[in-house]
C-alpha cells in the first residue's frame, strides 16, 4: 500500500477543522440571536475540536510546502498568502478558545461580544485560506488540463539531444517533478499526468516557458519556478516533456 504524499494528507486532515471552526462562530452567533445558552456549549466544543485539529492541519501544511517548494527560492505569491492568512486562522482560534476556557462562567455582555469578534475573525480567515487552498489545488491543475496548446513551432521536431538527460531531471531530487506530477504510474497526484504531456503541449518553447514562469502562462498555478536550472538543464527537460506522445 502506497502511503498518501504530505499534500494528500494535508488535504485530509484540513476540512475538518475548517468545518469545526466555521460552525462554532455560527452556533455562538445563533445562541446570540435566539438567546439559547446551550448552543454556546455547542459552540464551545466545536471550537476545542477545531483547535485539536489545527495540530495536524497546520503542520501537515508546512510539510507540503517544503515538499513543493523547498527548493525553490520564490515560492508562489498565492502559498505565501494562503499560509500567512492560515496561521492567523490557527492563532485566533488558539486565543479564542483559551478566551473561552478562562471565562467559562461568565455569560456576560461583554465575553459574548469578545467571542463573537474572535469567531468571526476565525471564521473569516478560515474563509479565505480555504478559498487559496482550494485555487492552488484545483486551479494550476485544472489550467493546465484545458489549456489549449499553442501553435507548433517553426522547427517543429523535438530535439533528439537532450530528451535524455531530461529524463533523468524529471525522475530526479534536484526537480522533484514527481512530488506533484505522475508519469508512467509513478509520482503524485497534486498536479496533472504528464505521462502523454505532448498530446496537450508538444513544443520546447511552450514548457520553456511554462518552467521558467509557471504562474504568466497559468495563472493561480502553485508550480513553482525552475528558472534555478541551467540553461541546457531547462531545453533537455521541456525537451524530455514535449516528446511524451
Amino acid at each position: 500500500m502506497t502511503l498518501p504524499s504530505w499534500p494528500e494528507l494535508h488535504g485530509a486532515v484540513t476540512h475538518f477543522p475548517v468545518a469545526m471552526l466555521m460552525a462554532a462562530f455560527l452556533f455562538d452567533a445563533g445562541a446570540t440571536v435566539l438567546r439559547k445558552r446551550e448552543w454556546e456549549t455547542v459552540a464551545f466544543w466545536m471550537l476545542a475540536v477545531g483547535v485539536a485539529g489545527v495540530a495536524g492541519a497546520i503542520p501537515s501544511g508546512l510539510m507540503t510546502a517544503a515538499t513543493l517548494f523547498g527548493a525553490s527560492p520564490t515560492p508562489p505569491h498565492v502559498f505565501l498568502i494562503h499560509r500567512a492568512i492560515a496561521l492567523c486562522a490557527a492563532t485566533a482560534a488558539i486565543v479564542h478558545l483559551v478566551f473561552r476556557i478562562s471565562r467559562r462562567d461568565d455569560h456576560g455582555t461583554q465575553t459574548r461580544a469578545v467571542s463573537l469578534m474572535l469567531g468571526a475573525f476565525t471564521a473569516l480567515c478560515v474563509s479565505i485560506a480555504g478559498y487559496l487552498g482550494g485555487a492552488m489545488a484545483l486551479g494550476g491543475a485544472a489550467a493546465s488540463l484545458g489549456a489549449a496548446p499553442p501553435a507548433p513551432a517553426a522547427a517543429g521536431a523535438v530535439p533528439a539531444a537532450g530528451v535524455a538527460l531530461g529524463q533523468k531531471l524529471f525522475a530526479s531530487t534536484q526537480t522533484g517533478c514527481r512530488n506533484c506530477h505522475k508519469m508512467d504510474g509513478l509520482g503524485g497526484t497534486v498536479g496533472p499526468d504528464l505521462t502523454h504531456e505532448a498530446r496537450r503541449h508538444d513544443t520546447v518553447e511552450w514548457h520553456i516557458a511554462h518552467l521558467t514562469n509557471p504562474s504568466a502562462v497559468h495563472p493561480g498555478s502553485m508550480m513553482p519556478s525552475f528558472s534555478r536550472l541551467k540553461p541546457e538543464e531547462l531545453k533537455a527537460l521541456s525537451a524530455y516533456l514535449a516528446s511524451r506522445k
